[in-house]
């Protein structure tokens, strides 16, 4: 009779810990989601970063083609959002680490490019005198859209990396 009194008691202690190991799963589980959500969270926010750093980098087409002389050329050295979208790529996306290296090359060309067709004699801005040289030699007019194309081929792969985070 004795070992009968006693059993409930195992069965009680048993539920209290079958219980207690069941919240701490749970508990795990749940800080587990949350940790990964808001780790999604975070690179969301880093592509959106990234999304205007390429938005604001684009302002500084216009300020080098506007360029008239040596002194407004070398002050328009590429944009420093360049480096940093690459940056984070590196930190967060392993799939738009080309397209952003190949962006940030295609800037460093198109710097050289666009000084390479400038002439101090002639009385043009940056961005006319290349114009003229593209006229003069179609060859050229190549060299002027590939950096067109590497912008495309990074918008592309960061709209491919946020379908990831279109449910955030």
């Amino acid at each position: 009779m004795e070992t009968s009194s006693v059993a409930p008691y195992l069965i009680g202690g048993g539920l209290a810990i079958a219980g207690t190991v069941i919240s701490q799963f749970f508990g795990l589980f749940s800080g587990w989601v949350e940790r990964r959500h808001q780790t999604a969270l975070r690179k969301k926010q880093r592509l959106e970063n990234m999304t205007d750093l390429v938005s604001t980098s684009l302002g500084w087409f216009r300020l080098l083609l506007m360029c008239r002389d040596i002194e407004q050329y070398k002050a328009a050295q590429p944009p420093v959002q360049v480096r940093q979208i690459v940056m984070l790529a590196r930190l967060s996306f392993p799939s738009i680490v080309e397209p952003a290296k190949q962006f940030a090359r295609g800037c460093i060309d198109y710097y050289g490019f666009v000084g390479a067709c400038f002439h101090p004699d002639t009385p043009a801005s940056f961005g006319a005198q290349m114009i003229l040289a593209i006229q003069n030699n179609p060859a050229l007019k190549g060299r002027d859209e590939q950096i067109l194309i590497l912008r495309n081929n990074l918008d592309d792969a960061i709209a491919e990396e946020g379908k990831k985070y279109q449910h955030l």
